[in-house]
């Protein structure tokens, strides 16, 4: 019980401590205090080495390409299930056809 997490220890230190000053602040400045810390947030990403975005961006790139690569074979299986399942109609329908067609050529033939 004790390794679970709260919410709050789950978050970056940075958001800890402006989800703190917001609260000291007051529900009135409490926007104010969250606009500003993001603010400050995109200025210290701007300073950022090329080459720490560039590997951010490749971790985000290949964390996004698995999940889609899951969602994708979904997709598939969804696909492959939703084609057999039209196939087995189809021979169904061609089936009744044949009968009906059949059972015609047998009256045909008895008078």
């Amino acid at each position: 019980m004790d390794t679970e997490k709260t919410d709050n220890e789950k978050k970056p230190i940075i958001d800890q401590m402006t989800d703190m000053a917001a609260e000291a602040a007051g529900n009135l400045a409490e926007t104010g205090v969250r606009a500003a810390a993001k603010k400050a947030k995109q200025e210290v990403a701007k300073r950022l080495p090329r080459t720490v975005k560039k590997a951010g961006k490749t971790i985000t790139r290949a964390a996004s390409a698995r999940r889609a690569k899951k969602a994708t074979a979904g997709v598939r299986k969804a696909a492959k299930k939703a084609t057999k399942a039209a196939s087995r109609r189809v021979k169904k329908a061609g089936k009744t056809i044949t009968r009906a067609a059949t059972s015609r050529k047998r009256k045909v033939k008895r008078r």
